[in-house]
């Protein structure tokens, strides 16, 4: 038995402390012939090692709510240090002791029906459910998810009230709910539509990619130029534009952009305060510009400025359904599972 530290912490010598002690350590302590327990110099007392440690940690569960108490007021107080010399030199399992303040006592001392319940309600309830919801938020992460548009920044292509399906594998594998990028593979092109977070604030966005690194963007009334090229515009189907209320369409000029071999759909609301005169601005290693294809009611590259790659989390594919905001959120079964151009 190794000898007793020199500086013992105050209160150790706290009899019911001590007997508690000896009964959470698995055995008795040793006694004489005439039944009282024998004393050292050093030692106080002496205690056997607990042979089995499940036995003990139950037995360790019989501490009374005083003794308890004070157990843990010693291990979370300055003495602590003085506590584990002391347990050491009884042959006292620390850990034991570490296990015995943390709060797994609560659910063992439980009564064994109760016990038994929740154990039972865990392995065959709780367990399952959690485990599909991991992998089920997993997979929309870093493989596929579906987002609501709320508004109609990406008009005519997007309406509001859309429910659009997102590749999240379009251009590299990220880890489960970070940005960290373990593969990649592709990066994004001029005229598709992405879902990224926003650097001015790290909200979620879905807008158009007009702009790739190395090029420069300028905007002359509401008409993009490309590296010094204008794009082409044309006049866009009606069939398209029949999307948005009828008291809306008066008010706006719908047409097709053409920019680079990329062509889309665009509308200007002439009636909206907005940035139509912008830049030019020549994009760094792994930026990207983005604009809505709602030009004038667009938050977008031109107030937050370029999107850096790290912040594009995927690519928005097509519609896999859609409610009409403006009709009592009625189906519009013509847009189910429509693609985007």
């Amino acid at each position: 038995m190794p000898p007793l530290p020199q500086h013992l912490p105050r209160g150790l010598e706290h009899p019911s402390l001590l007997r508690s002690l000896q009964r959470k350590t698995g055995g008795a302590t040793e006694q004489d012939n005439s039944g009282n327990q024998p004393q050292t110099e050093n030692n106080p007392l002496v205690l056997v090692p607990w042979p089995d440690r499940q036995r003990g940690l139950y037995s360790c569960l019989g501490f009374h709510s005083r003794e308890y108490s004070y157990v843990r007021r010693l291990w979370y107080g300055p003495d602590k240090l003085a506590l584990l010399a002391y347990c050491r030199a009884l042959a006292y399992d620390w850990r034991l002791l570490r296990e015995c303040c943390s709060g797994l006592p609560i659910l063992m001392r439980m009564n064994p029906k109760l016990k038994k319940w929740l154990w039972q309600f865990w392995r065959n309830s709780v367990r399952p459910i959690l485990f599909i919801f991991i992998v089920f938020t997993a997979f929309r992460s870093s493989v596929a998810d579906w987002n609501d548009v709320p508004s109609g920044s990406m008009e005519p292509t997007i309406l509001e009230g859309d429910r659009i399906f997102v590749n999240k594998l379009a251009y590299d594998l990220k880890i489960p709910y970070t940005t960290w990028h373990v593969a990649h593979w592709s990066d994004p092109k001029r005229g598709d539509v992405v879902i990224f977070f926003s650097p001015k604030d790290g909200t979620r966005l879905v807008k158009r990619i007009v702009g790739v690194p190395g090029d420069t963007i300028e905007l002359r009334n509401d008409h993009l130029y490309v590296n010094g090229v204008a794009a082409q515009y044309q006049p866009l189907d009606q069939q398209i534009a029949g999307g948005i209320p009828a008291d809306q369409r008066d008010k706006l000029v719908f047409a097709t952009e053409q920019a680079q071999g990329r062509t889309h759909p665009v509308v200007i609301n002439p009636t909206l305060p907005a940035r139509r005169w912008f830049g030019p601005v020549k994009l760094g290693p792994d930026q990207f510009f983005v604009m809505g294809d709602n030009r004038d009611n667009s938050f977008d590259s031109r107030y937050f400025g370029p999107v850096n790659r790290s912040l594009i989390v995927g690519r928005a594919l097509g519609v896999v359904g859609s409610l009409d905001v403006n009709d009592h959120y009625l189906p519009r079964w013509n847009r189910f599972f429509k693609g985007l151009p």
